[in-house]
């Protein structure tokens, strides 16, 4: 592909630079979450004016190949080709979904540690404030790209028999295997801005929106499990089954 600007072409030179970019994307030239350089030094390679850099940079974020973070600069974006789905049809893990979905799910565990239970996490599990709960904060991945931030909080009565277990799977599957089984749960879906620390770990800017979820998973009638998840938008949508309700007769 020609990479240099042809200024005696009736091709719009914005189109032009458009091309020339998109193909840098498309061949891994720029990577996927690389920064790429700012508007004037692309003017300056280039040999072309401000307005056509910013031009193409705003057409290349409306098709979703880059994104332009307030500050920061201009990043590769995923993209909405590497979109993927979980359907809310029953209590199923994000290790399961991403099977069914065949694509392979990953976990980085980022922290582990003993916390004291707020007042609300108490409330949550039945427990007295400042009880010892186990938290796990992971980064999980769809295809090794980031895409749920989540951070997990374990009943005490679960914790005693999953400590120091693997952790990078499915936690629905190490609680069933410590004979705790899992009856049933909810979840809320927020729309939210991330913290900064968890956008670090998504590669997205600070300003990006994202979902919080918030899951609570019971064994019997009890909370055994809270997690609250910051899902990257971009990487995963959600889908809700609903079914017709029978009627009363």
């Amino acid at each position: 592909m020609n990479v240099h600007i042809n200024k005696e072409s009736n091709v719009p030179l914005y189109l032009q630079l458009l091309a020339i970019f998109s193909e840098k994307i498309r061949t891994g030239e720029w990577p996927v979450g690389e920064k790429i350089q700012s508007e004037k030094e692309l003017s300056r390679q280039y040999n072309v004016s401000l307005i056509t850099v910013r031009r193409a940079l705003e057409e290349l974020c409306a098709l979703d190949m880059i994104n332009k973070i307030q500050g920061k600069g201009s990043f590769v974006s995923y993209g909405k080709t590497e979109q993927y789905n979980i359907r809310f049809r029953e209590l199923s893990s994000f290790t399961h979904e991403m099977e069914q979905s065949k694509q392979k799910a990953g976990a980085a565990v980022l922290e582990e540690s003993v916390v004291p239970a707020s007042k609300e996490l108490a409330d949550l599990f039945g427990v007295a404030p400042q009880t010892r709960l186990f938290r796990v904060v992971r980064l999980r991945t769809i295809n090794e790209i980031p895409a749920i931030v989540s951070t997990s909080y374990i009943h005490p009565e679960a914790a005693r028999k999953i400590q120091g277990t693997d952790l990078t799977g499915s936690i629905y599957a190490v609680l069933e295997r410590a004979g705790i089984e899992l009856s049933g749960g909810s979840e809320e879906i927020f729309a939210a801005m991330p913290p900064a620390n968890v956008a670090q770990h998504l590669g997205i800017g600070d300003d990006c929106p994202v979902l919080d979820a918030r899951c609570k998973v019971l064994h019997g009638q009890k909370v055994i499990l809270f997690t609250q998840s910051y899902i990257n938008s971009k990487r995963l949508s959600i889908t809700v089954e609903l079914n017709k309700a029978v009627p009363h007769i």
